[in-house]
């Protein structure tokens, strides 16, 4: 990846997502996911985004020869 980029998803009315992608080098993207806008105890949130993080790595490393990776 040689660009960077952010998604921002809304999820309810007071929470946003927003995912940062960029560059680390010719193979690695830097992946940075932000939950936003979350009122009182945040912490029920964690483990669901760490098994999507995990998820996505594990897809990634599984398929890495599907994506393009931008070493051309």
């Amino acid at each position: 990846m040689t660009n960077s980029g952010t998604i921002i998803w809304v999820v309810y009315p007071e929470s946003i997502v927003t995912w940062i992608l960029g560059p680390i080098d010719n193979t690695k993207t830097r992946v940075i996911l932000i939950h936003s806008g979350l009122h009182g105890d945040t912490t029920q949130y964690e483990g669901g985004w760490s098994y999507f993080i995990e998820r996505l790595a594990f897809y990634c490393n599984e398929h890495s020869s599907l994506l393009d990776l931008g070493t051309s």
